[in-house]
């Protein structure tokens, strides 16, 4: 079955989504809602396949799914590990890179910054961090005062 031009998986033995998200548009990491999502952060199940990469922002919709992937700067393209999913690697942010991209992506579409979401899961020092990585002060000034 043919999931893009290239990309083809058998309909009996699909990969994890999130292993098909990094194989559908690379360079690119799981990351936003999707692994807020994954790390117990936000409470919401999230069903749209969240993703971040340098390249050009898209959108595919495949396998009955959507995976978004959204542009982010170079400079940012970090905080993420190899995790496994029966057996199959991904790549995930970490807890702290996905609610930096995700608010920094809101603050780029004018929206409100996260606010419902689980603090515990989150250190602030290592979120500042990458937020910074971002060069955005009203960035910085989000990510400390909704993690203070």
């Amino acid at each position: 079955m043919q999931v893009k031009r290239g990309l083809y998986v058998f309909p009996d033995a699909l990969p994890p989504d999130v292993y098909i998200a990094n194989k559908l548009y690379s360079p690119s990491y799981i990351s936003l809602e999707f692994a807020l999502s994954y790390h117990g952060v936000i409470p919401e199940t999230v069903y749209e396949i969240t993703s971040v990469t340098t390249k050009a922002t898209r959108r595919f919709e495949t396998l009955g799914k959507i995976f978004s992937f959204h542009k982010i700067k170079k400079a940012a393209y970090t905080g993420y590990s190899v995790q496994k999913q029966n057996g199959i690697s991904f790549y995930i942010a970490d807890a702290e890179k996905a609610f930096v991209d995700a608010n920094y992506l809101r603050l780029m579409n004018r929206q409100k910054p996260i606010s419902r979401f689980n603090k515990d899961k989150i250190n602030p020092e290592k979120a500042l961090l990458y937020a910074k990585l971002f060069n955005n002060a009203k960035l910085i000034g989000i990510i400390k005062s909704t993690l203070k």
